[in-house]
């Protein structure tokens, strides 16, 4: 499958199911959602996270719960981060 189909066939899917709408309402969404609390909530969760892998480093049993704490504490922060972006970009 090329490229050049695969855009048709989407396109095919947008008009046969009127998922035009959609898009616009998902930009809606974010750029009058996305402020200030939002990002407040991602990055509080984002150093709770983290200070628990600290925490959990210091433990030897506790090696794996600390690596997934520090991997949610960075999913976090990607998150805010990519949703700020496109919210800055699309307003």
């Amino acid at each position: 499958m090329s490229f050049d189909s695969i855009l048709h066939f989407i396109s095919n899917l947008i008009q046969k199911f009127h998922l035009s709408r959609i898009p616009a309402k998902l930009i809606y969404l974010l750029v009058n959602y996305i402020d200030l609390w939002l990002m407040l909530v991602f990055f509080t969760v984002a150093l709770a996270s983290w200070r628990t892998a600290v925490i959990y480093r210091k433990i030897p049993l506790t090696q794996r719960d600390a690596a997934f704490a520090a991997k949610t504490a960075m999913g976090y922060v990607v998150s805010a981060l990519v949703l700020w972006v496109a919210s800055f970009i699309l307003s």
